[in-house]
Parts: C-alpha cells; structure tokens; sequence
C-alpha cells in the first residue's frame, strides 16, 4: 500500500489530504511528465459534501493505486509502488485538472 497526500480539496473522497476511496486509479498511458497525468478517480465536490457511497468510511493513510503511466518508474504491473505519492490540482473541477506530483520518468 501506498501513503497517498491528495491536495485536490474540490474532490469529494478528500478529507485532511486523504482519500475515502480504498483506492484509485492514475491514468497517463503515454506520460513522459506528470502534467500528462491525472487522477481518475476524481469527482468534483458539491457544496462541502462528501461521497454518499463512502459515508462514513474513515480516509485512508494507506490505499492501492493502479496506475497506467506506463513510463514512471514507480509503476510495477499497473500498480504504484512508490512508498507515498502526492495528487495535485487544486481547485480542479476535473479529472484532468488533477496530476500525480510523484510522476517520475523511468
């Protein structure tokens, strides 16, 4: 497992810079910079609220992610193996405005 810090606070499943989610997903197939990355298990936040699907499930220190950046160097089989990650893209209103800060070419 992965220590995940997200600063996506317009995400849904973000609380204190963790996730809800047991895990998620990094797209990027073709990534060769983490700008081409994005988080896609992002879902834009509504007025404060969080998950239905996840209420009351605590955030996760620790969660799997499968990642599809075929050129980082922390991906082994589609899955991170980076001991943390950072998610940036604050104020994103999209996947696509999300980005794994850890991306590190192999």
């Amino acid at each position: 497992m992965t220590k995940l810090n997200c600063s996506v606070a317009t995400c849904m499943y973000n609380q204190d810079k963790l996730c809800r989610l047991p895990e998620i997903k990094v797209e990027g197939t073709t990534a060769d910079i983490s700008d081409s990355t994005a988080c896609a298990s992002f879902v834009e936040r509504k007025k404060n609220t969080f998950s239905s699907a996840y209420e009351g499930e605590q955030p996760n220190e620790e969660l799997g992610i499968e990642c599809m950046a075929q050129r980082c160097v922390y991906n082994k089989g589609f899955n991170c193996c980076a001991d943390q990650i950072s998610v940036a893209g604050n104020g994103a209103r999209h996947a696509e405005a999300t980005r794994c800060a850890t991306f590190k070419i192999s």
